[in-house]
């Protein structure tokens, strides 16, 4: 991702992402698509390539949002899974 000439790491273009801002972000973007659509909310999936594996975990360990599974690709953690604070029974991880 190129803005202005400069190598940026991460999608919303600052040098350290805001991670509550983005955790909102695909909060409210979930709600509006399933306020508009008709969407089972037990089939939305969230998965993040790269980078977006740490967003992925982010939400994972976010107690506001909870999808259907997860996907963590191509990309590492902050911290091990099995360091959240958060009850993963029956919440597919692949």
């Amino acid at each position: 991702l190129m803005q202005n000439g400069i190598k940026m790491f991460y999608w919303d273009g600052g040098g350290k992402p805001d991670v509550l801002a983005n955790s909102e972000f695909i909060r409210s973007l979930v709600e509006t698509l399933r306020s508009n659509h008709s969407i089972d909310s037990t089939k939305i999936y969230l998965m993040g390539f790269s980078n977006g594996s740490n967003m992925t975990v982010q939400m994972l360990a976010d107690s506001k949002q909870k999808f259907a599974g997860y996907a963590i690709i191509g990309g590492g953690m902050f911290e091990p899974i099995s360091s959240l604070e958060v009850d993963l029974k029956n919440t597919p991880i692949y």
